[in-house]
């Protein structure tokens, strides 16, 4: 499997858990659905721990393909040391 066949996968798993969601959570029928915008643009940052970073990133490039005037940028920082008791 190639990468952009990778991040079409996991865009429909979280498109199908989204909707798996929306079943139980009842959602509003008056509420329209989305809409893509025309005027998306400026800088999107995912910063955190450094094992979601292939992820964060094939949701970056599905979003990319969405809206190509926004820069994304993922910065992985590592896992966070537990705080001292």
């Amino acid at each position: 499997m190639n990468r952009s066949q990778l991040c079409t996968v996991i865009t429909a798993v979280a498109l199908t858990a989204t909707a798996a969601a929306a079943q139980v959570a009842q959602v509003d029928q008056a509420v329209p659905g989305y809409q893509r915008g025309t005027a998306v643009s400026g800088n999107l940052d995912a910063v955190g721990s450094d094992t979601m970073n292939n992820l964060m990133t094939y949701w970056g490039e599905a979003f990319a393909r969405l809206y190509p005037t926004v820069r994304i940028q993922v910065e992985g920082k590592g896992p966070r040391p537990l705080p001292r008791r």
